[in-house]
């Protein structure tokens, strides 16, 4: 695969016009087509002077590298940096921001329990993302629209497997609650099917890295929920920046039974961030309850200042010894 990868870049290098210098390569044209051909979103530097002749083969060998890590991690190339790079006019902005956007792009671990066959996630939001299933296999997920799909796999053997999900979300559903029947919100994310009441998240063992990160707070304000993110996972912790990212006004049904009838024993300390301003309906209903094991926690759930809602904290801790 990375060998066509190389091949047909180069073949978009040849063919491109030139403008001062044999190393000069259309930058703008190399990322529309990894994007529309792979999924794979690779930024430029929005500040260049002319994105469309704006950098040279380092930069171009640097962006085989990077697609062909995404397409086949266990055959990296290092062109970018090998014998075939060329320093000349070499933009080292755009270069690096590509690089730096790729590599820490937020992710958010899942780890199965040791006899998983298979899993399943549900994503609600829209956006670009990647999910590696743990066992050399990826699902590249480009320009996803708003509403559930969910993405499941089927591993060759039982076992415990370390499942990435990675990429940024860019619009949430605006879908109210129906009081009533409980019906209507959109989970940005979940582990187990909440709108069917199919439970699949019995084979998470645990969990870690920011999801908030994944699904943050976008530009105009908005939030996403995570109704019954984690409903039924034997999880026993949370991680502190579970949430980090996620910030300002909340969200109708935010976090409505996202933890319900897990096996956590502790709630870490600001685990919901920087929220503030006037409360949403159902925010914190049953986000705890039935927890059997949570006897404790660290701190205040958020550092801003809430204005309470109609039924915000219904049931938040129903059924747990938390103290």
């Amino acid at each position: 695969m990375f060998r066509k990868i190389l091949s047909v870049l180069f073949a978009m290098f040849i063919l491109m016009p030139m403008a001062h210098s044999a190393e000069m390569v259309n930058v703008e044209y190399i990322h529309q087509y990894l994007n529309t051909r792979w999924g794979i979103d690779l930024p430029y530097n929005p500040e260049l002077t002319n994105p469309r002749v704006a950098a040279n083969m380092k930069y171009l060998l640097t962006v085989v590298d990077i697609a062909n890590e995404y397409l086949n991690p266990d055959k990296t190339t290092n062109y970018g940096n090998g014998e075939y790079a060329t320093l000349a006019a070499a933009d080292t902005v755009a270069t690096n921001t590509a690089i730096d956007t790729l590599i820490n792009a937020p992710t958010f671990t899942i780890t199965t329990t040791p006899n998983t066959s298979s899993f399943s996630m549900i994503i609600g939001a829209a956006g670009n993302f990647i999910i590696d299933w743990g066992d050399g296999k990826r699902d590249v997920i480009a320009n996803k629209p708003i509403g559930t799909t969910t993405y499941s796999h089927t591993y060759s053997a039982s076992g415990e497997y370390e499942i990435k999900l990675s990429g940024r979300a860019t619009d949430y559903s605006d879908a109210k609650i129906d009081m009533d029947t409980g019906a209507g919100l959109v989970p940005a994310f979940a582990l187990s099917d909440a709108i069917s009441g199919s439970f699949i998240a019995t084979n998470v063992a645990k969990i870690s890295g920011g999801l908030g990160r994944v699904f943050p707070t976008m530009d105009d304000g908005s939030n996403p929920n995570f109704i019954g993110t984690f409903l039924m996972a034997p999880i026993t912790e949370i991680p502190a920046d579970l949430f980090a990212g996620i910030q300002g006004a909340p969200a109708e049904g935010m976090f409505l039974g996202t933890f319900q009838y897990t096996a956590i024993t502790s709630i870490p300390a600001n685990l919901f961030g920087t929220l503030n301003g006037d409360g949403a309906p159902s925010m914190f209903m049953r986000t705890f309850s039935e927890c059997p094991n949570l006897t404790t926690a660290d701190g205040p759930l958020f550092s801003g200042t809430i204005t309470p809602a109609e039924s915000m904290f219904d049931g938040t801790f129903a059924v747990c010894l938390v103290h």
